[in-house]
């Protein structure tokens, strides 16, 4: 097989780590994540590796070594042919915080962002009673600094709780069409405020299943403000939901397609591999708890690239838990804050500051 083929049909470039294939004392060819480290095509070995060439030369079957690639030392695995020699390096393991430091921060900004919030509803309505638009702003800006930091509060939270499989669900019977078209019809004025439409297709027959209704928004919610950070004002979202079988189908098409290694890294932790430098990048925590909690409904999460757009496909189970579900209580605290408040919370990232306009929520 001609691996310089495999590698111009961009197959290696779904490796998350680099892949170089070495043949004539030249580095042959190189996938997305070689290339972000610096490494070119058509570059001698000895450029690429230094003082290691000389171990790869005597080579006769597959073997794993330590390498020096762009400066870094790192194991890798040899794969021999009859042309040239095939490297893979080995995704290095991350040094993770443990759970509980993780827990200690979002615990810490829980209370100044309870005085931050008790101290906004306090002085907020003043500011209004001036009406100086300048502090009208600073308002509106206040206001949605404090959604961002209960964003992130409540995604180290989260992600806490998933380390130690403690992110559990309240499962209820939910109708599927009525659940997706609510979630539109909070998002679809903040997207417009963005200059995005957003449009929902909906089957024409109701469908149900068990779901937890505020976990899976907050999943749906967290794949909307990815797609919107890739779609530019006058372009379109579509959510679309289907049924085929026993399984529920929500997709999500818009934004930007993704390169290669984009895609490879979009759902690992802490790893934001948005170019965005306005602010609106994120510490890589949305995606992948978006997909923790489609697996804990028993659901696949899938990001490709379609043309020159991106698509989300989540897939979930329609058939009732293993366990005995966790039915909704007929006692409910009544909704005193803006209906809209997880979907302002999850697009915080961003939503302009007009949105957060205190005379407005």
């Amino acid at each position: 097989m001609n691996l310089n083929v495999l590698f111009s049909s961009g197959v290696f470039d779904l490796f998350p780590q680099p892949v170089l294939y070495l043949r004539d004392k030249a580095l042959s060819a190189c996938n997305a994540a070689a290339r972000a480290l610096g490494l070119i095509a058509g570059a001698e070995v000895s450029a690429v590796l230094g003082p290691d060439t000389a171990a790869l030369g005597t080579l006769t079957a597959p073997a794993s070594l330590t390498l020096t690639l762009a400066g870094q030392a790192c194991t890798v695995t040899a794969l021999p042919d009859a042309d040239g020699l095939l490297l893979v390096a080995n995704t290095p393991e991350r040094e993770a915080l443990p759970p509980d430091a993780l827990l200690a921060v979002s615990l810490a900004l829980q209370s100044p962002l309870t005085d931050l919030c008790s101290a906004g509803t306090a002085l907020l309505p003043t500011l209004e009673d001036l009406e100086s638009p300048v502090l009208q702003h600073s308002a509106a800006v206040c206001r949605r600094a404090a959604y961002r930091l209960l964003r992130l509060q409540g995604h180290l939270r989260d992600y806490a709780a998933s380390l130690t499989d403690e992110l559990s669900l309240a499962r209820e019977k939910t109708e599927f069409c009525g659940f997706v078209n609510a979630i539109f019809e909070k998002a679809e004025s903040l997207c417009a405020e963005l200059g995005v439409t957003l449009r929902c297709e909906l089957p024409p027959r109701q469908f149900f299943g068990w779901i937890d209704p505020k976990r899976l928004e907050q999943a749906i919610l967290e794949l909307l403000s990815n797609a919107l950070k890739y779609t530019t004002p006058g372009g379109e979202i579509v959510m679309a939901l289907s049924r085929r079988e026993q399984t529920a189908l929500l997709t999500l098409t818009g934004g930007a397609a993704l390169d290669a290694a984009a895609l490879s890294a979009a759902f690992s932790q802490f790893s934001a591999v948005s170019p965005l430098d306005d602010g609106r990048r994120g510490v890589g925590l949305g995606l992948p708890l978006a997909r923790t909690i489609v697996q804990l409904h028993g659901g696949r999460l899938l990001l490709e690239r379609r043309a020159d757009t991106a698509m989300v496909c989540l897939s979930l189970p329609l058939s009732a838990p293993g366990g005995p579900p966790r039915l909704k209580s007929p006692m409910r605290i009544p909704e005193t804050s803006d209906p809209r408040r997880a979907a302002l919370v999850a697009l915080s990232d961003i939503l302009p500051p007009e949105i957060f306009d205190p005379r407005d929520l």
